[in-house]
């Protein structure tokens, strides 16, 4: 019984927190073509799209660079030890 308590009220958590975190990205859309100057309204957005970029590029590095600081030695050993698994299980 506290074990299913315990997944409820995680599951409701994180519910919550994707739904509150896409709120504040749909409001900050939905504010920005209502704002009066053209000026900032341009600024504004080239900055968004500066961060949108940066991010993704961040992301993409971070999840490239434990591959590329394996040797290949390590990528070696681990190909053929998931082959000769895969030989034994077959």
């Amino acid at each position: 019984m506290w074990c299913v308590t315990r997944v409820s009220v995680v599951w409701s958590s994180a519910s919550i927190a994707v739904t509150v975190i896409s709120l504040v990205g749909l409001a900050s859309v939905a504010i920005i073509p209502v704002m009066s100057h053209r000026n900032f309204y341009n600024h504004l957005l080239h900055f968004l799209v500066a961060v949108a970029v940066a991010t993704l590029t961040g992301d993409a590095l971070l999840h490239l660079l434990p591959h590329v600081s394996l040797t290949s030695t390590v990528s070696v050993s681990v190909y053929q030890y998931c082959t000769s698994v895969d030989a034994i299980t077959l």
